[in-house]
């Protein structure tokens, strides 16, 4: 039951970090640049939507550059 709950703190905490980052895009203000880890962006991606994509059968195979080579 632990695991479970830390598993769902985690899932929470991060989509609350997108939430935030797409507000802070979508606010009518000068914006911060700076660089982004495409891994890590499609890692928290799929992570988020593995709960959905788990009940309908779907599967993700998922092969990223490593980020040496980006």
């Amino acid at each position: 039951m632990r695991h479970a709950l830390a598993d769902i703190i985690a899932d929470d905490k991060r989509a609350s970090e997108v939430i935030q980052r797409l507000r802070a895009f979508l606010r009518k203000r000068d914006l911060e640049r700076s660089l982004l880890d495409l891994n890590q962006l499609i890692g928290e991606t799929i992570t988020l939507a593995e709960g959905s994509l788990a009940k309908k059968d779907i599967s993700i195979r998922l092969k990223l550059l490593p980020t040496s080579l980006l």
